[in-house]
């Protein structure tokens, strides 16, 4: 933390420094590490909130109580109930009610998402499917719109685009959870995320989307 801090503390695009990404902070042993290294980067920087990223249950998690704000990583509807996108509005509010209950503390979903191969298409939708990749997403959003006036400050999905990974077997050439392919072509996520961020950006700043582009939750519409 100490290297890092020097390196990028006049950064004027840096608002909060990470200590970690997905830690086993559900191990005890993690409480003294975290604790300590949270104390130390507030030392170096005391200007700047500290934040460190989770994929724990918040009942299990040692570290996220020595944070300013939390991320929060969860993938309902595709490794938790995968298959099932129509049960994401309870499965993901359980979740973040339990964090915000757990810590009331300022979080953000800093991952979410699901993989798509591009072209492959099923109705109903299937797994790994343009289709059921759109279906976590819209069925995502509806939670985040639920919560965003409250306590969930931020939504980052994963991913902008596919990319390589370890070869495995419940991996398709790669991880395909991006709305772009490896050769940035859209997948149909993508017109939807381009549509989330329209609306989202004329509820907050009064932006006018462009004529034809409706609210992602409504019909879809192409546009170039």
């Amino acid at each position: 933390m100490h290297e890092l801090i020097q390196r990028d503390k006049n950064r004027a695009n840096v608002i909060m420094w990470s200590l970690a990404n997905e830690p086993a902070s559900n191990d005890p042993r993690s409480k003294d590490y975290f604790e300590s290294v949270a104390k130390w980067t507030r030392i170096l920087d005391s200007t700047r909130p500290i934040t460190f990223v989770t994929d724990q249950h918040p009942g299990d998690d040692y570290a996220a109580q020595y944070m300013d704000t939390i991320g929060v990583n969860y993938y309902s509807g595709w490794y938790t109930y995968p298959g099932y996108p129509d049960a994401i509005p309870y499965t993901l509010s359980t979740w973040l009610e339990e964090w915000n209950k757990s810590f009331g503390k300022p979080f953000f979903m800093s991952e979410y998402g699901a993989g798509a191969v591009s072209g492959m298409h099923m109705d109903p939708p299937t797994l790994y499917t343009e289709d059921y990749q759109s279906a976590v997403l819209t069925n995502t959003w509806t939670v985040f719109d639920k919560y965003r006036q409250s306590f969930l400050m931020g939504e980052l999905l994963w991913n902008f685009q596919d990319f390589e990974s370890y070869e495995k077997s419940d991996r398709v050439n790669g991880n395909k959870k991006g709305v772009m392919t490896r050769q940035r072509q859209p997948k149909a996520a993508a017109r939807l995320l381009r549509q989330r961020y329209l609306s989202l950006a004329q509820g907050y700043d009064t932006h006018t989307c462009p004529n034809g582009l409706l609210d992602y939750s409504q019909k879809i519409v192409y546009v170039n």
